[in-house]
């Protein structure tokens, strides 16, 4: 069993505990360092560092297969990993994440480490009593889900959260080892419906997710009828590419480069469709037997920078090139699974405040004219301006309802109903 070395930082203080077996590291040359610095290899007046790798190696003795536990932030844990990505040591934060999704009934498991998807291939088709266990059966080589879990993480310290059936949770909390927590999730319902319930939210009736887009029959309920709840739960946490790129295995489409950049694309859609009429005002004016009127379209970009604009408008605009941006900017990607949800919807509330506010426009006009024609006295003399909605308006809201299933399908693993054959 290679030898674990623990680290804690403090980075306010820039103070770091190195120790092992009870043995502590001599830590004077890096006080009041950051982790950048003492990540790698320096020599600052007289004082030389040859870098966390060889430090910990003469450290343990010559020994180059080691792990390192780190307690800390994660930017700092991403920093270590920079610096032993080329090493032969391993690394291991303290606050691993897992997430267990177990159907008894079709016998399915999902698990997720870290917000990336572990390979469960070995265990489909096969009960919880089996693959808690090791197997090995021909090709098939499992370690058991603990043992797994730990080669994974390369720690025996992380936290289960367990989605399935209560008995279940209890076969798994009887073989638990002691560093291991095990927490219970969101209960998934079946195909019929019913209650979810969570341990922070206690219990509640479970609300299909598909019927917050539209009437998609199973669309996102097909994630084994997934709650609201469970939803907004998996909102905080973070995605990997990973993830993403087998969600996105569930698109029926064919061409890679269109289903790998979908969401991006139907972002664009939504950009492109700001071109088309949005609404369409018309005027009328009579006096003295004489009448006229006239007419003139409205586009998404008129609304934004034509007269009169309004920063609501700008919404329209900003929310796609989120979506479109969020998985180019480093500091976005931990909340791409908000975004991808939180923009659509905010984008179809965005519409229809823009278009409150131009029928408000509109009403104040018609005042501001009738208020004209009184005082001028004409006799039989009248104005008016009416206001229509026009297809772009339509075409927008089915853009951002079509970004918001895609995002469903990449960030939240939705899968959508397959039809049924004789």
């Amino acid at each position: 069993m290679s030898k674990t070395v623990k680290i804690k930082y403090d980075p306010e203080e820039k103070k770091a505990v190195i120790t092992y077996e009870g043995r502590s590291f001599d830590t004077s040359r890096i006080d009041g360092k950051p982790i950048e610095e003492w990540a790698y290899p320096f020599i600052i007046k007289q004082v030389r560092w040859n870098g966390l790798f060889d430090e910990l190696c003469s450290f343990l003795g010559g020994e180059k297969n080691y792990v390192v536990l780190f307690e800390g932030a994660d930017a700092d844990l991403e920093v270590l990993k920079g610096a032993l990505s080329e090493t032969t040591a391993k690394l291991a934060g303290i606050n691993n994440k897992v997430s267990i999704m177990y159907n008894n009934t079709q016998l399915t498991t999902k698990i997720s480490v870290n917000g990336k998807m572990l390979d469960t291939s070995k265990i489909q088709n096969r009960s919880i009593d089996e693959w808690i266990n090791p197997i090995q059966f021909r090709d098939i080589k499992w370690e058991g889900i603990f043992k797994e879990i730990e080669n994974e993480v390369n720690t025996d310290i992380y936290t289960i959260r367990f989605m399935g059936k209560q008995e279940d949770m209890k076969v798994l909390m009887d073989a638990c080892p002691q560093n291991v927590d095990i927490v219970y999730g969101a209960a998934r319902a079946g195909r019929s419906g019913g209650a979810a319930s969570s341990k922070a939210s206690g219990t509640g009736n479970g609300i299909s997710a598909g019927n917050m887009i539209g009437n998609i029959k199973g669309a996102v309920g097909s994630v084994n009828a997934g709650s609201v709840k469970d939803i907004a739960g998996k909102m905080t946490q973070e995605v990997s590419d990973e993830e993403i790129n087998k969600n996105l295995e569930n698109i029926p489409i064919k061409n890679k480069f269109i289903r790998d950049n979908i969401m991006a694309i139907c972002a664009a859609l939504s950009i492109v469709l700001l071109l088309l009429p949005f609404v369409k005002f018309g005027s009328e004016a009579s006096a003295g037997g004489t009448e006229a009127s006239a007419s003139s379209a409205m586009n998404g970009f008129s609304a934004m920078f034509g007269e009169g604009s309004t920063f609501t408008a700008f919404l329209l605009l900003i929310f796609p090139v989120l979506i479109i941006v969020m998985n180019y900017i480093a500091q976005l990607k931990p909340y791409r699974r908000i975004i991808a949800i939180g923009a659509p919807a905010l984008s179809i509330i965005s519409e229809f405040i823009v278009l409150i506010m131009l029928k408000n426009a509109q009403s104040s006009v018609n005042e501001a004219a009738g208020a004209a024609v009184a005082a001028v006295g004409g006799s039989g003399a009248s104005a008016s301006v009416s206001m229509s909605l026009q297809i772009g308006f339509f075409l927008l809201i089915v853009s951002y309802i079509l970004t918001a299933v895609v995002g469903f399908i990449s960030y939240y693993g939705m899968q959508l109903p397959v039809k049924k054959t004789n």
